[in-house]
Formats: structure tokens, sequence, C-alpha cells
């Protein structure tokens, strides 16, 4: 019988740190929240995944839309000076090299980063990474 005494003290206690917890929140009014940039869902991707950081401060994901040919991009945000941030496109993928990346990336201890794609067209012609940007086919 003394358990469920001390049980029910528990649950009480941790219900009233959570509600003291969750009070400055609520209360704050404000929104601590910044828009570091909008996707446009054109060349630049659309519908964002998770972010990794990197020792730099530079945020990479990837979108699931957009892109040169609308099967998502790897991306990278930079921040610079002034508060602002600059997206770059690293990849846009073609199909062939895999379509609609639903996950974020991750990295090794070198820097190199890692991804999968939902899907793939093994169809569509292959462009090599290095040309992706000026690749027609």
């Amino acid at each position: 019988m003394p358990q469920k005494k001390s049980s029910f003290k528990m649950r009480s206690i941790l219900a009233v740190l959570t509600m003291a917890l969750m009070l400055p929140l609520a209360s704050s009014g404000a929104s601590k929240y910044k828009v570091l940039y909008e996707f446009t869902g054109g060349a630049d991707g659309g519908t964002p995944n998770g972010l990794i950081i990197d020792k730099l401060g530079n945020l990479y994901g990837t979108t699931s839309a957009g892109g040169a040919t609308g099967n998502g991009t790897v991306f990278k945000m930079e921040p610079l000076p002034g508060g602002t941030w600059k997206e770059t496109v690293l990849h846009s993928f073609r199909g062939r090299d895999g379509a609609s990346p639903e996950a974020g990336l991750v990295s090794d201890a070198s820097g190199n980063l890692y991804g999968t794609t939902a899907q793939a067209d093994h169809r569509a012609p292959m462009c090599p990474a290095p040309a992706v940007a000026s690749c027609s086919s």
C-alpha cells in the first residue's frame, strides 16, 4: 500500500514540474524562431527535410521536391554576416541517381555527406555529379 502513495506523489510532482517548465514558454508571447530561408519549390528545392550542422555552423539537408528536374536536392545553408543565410544546391537529383529524398543527411568524421532517396528511375539518363548543373539529358 505505501508504494501506491509514493507512486501517486511522484506523478503529482512530475505533473507540477512539467507545468512549471511549460509556463514560461507559453507566456513569453514573442516567438524565438527565425525563418532562415524560404524554399520556392523551383531550382532551389521544395519540401525540406531534416538538417545537420558542421563545425563552421553550415547547415545541410535535403528537399524531396524541386531541383533541376523536380526530383529533390541536397543543399547547404551558410551563415553570412548580418544574420542572413545563403542557400546553395549541392546536388539536384535527376531520377536515375535517385529521387525524392525523404530524410536528412548524416556525415562522417571527414565531413562527407550520406543520405538515401525513396525512389530512382533506372531508365532515366545518368548525369555525373560534377556536370549536374549543365547536364541536359
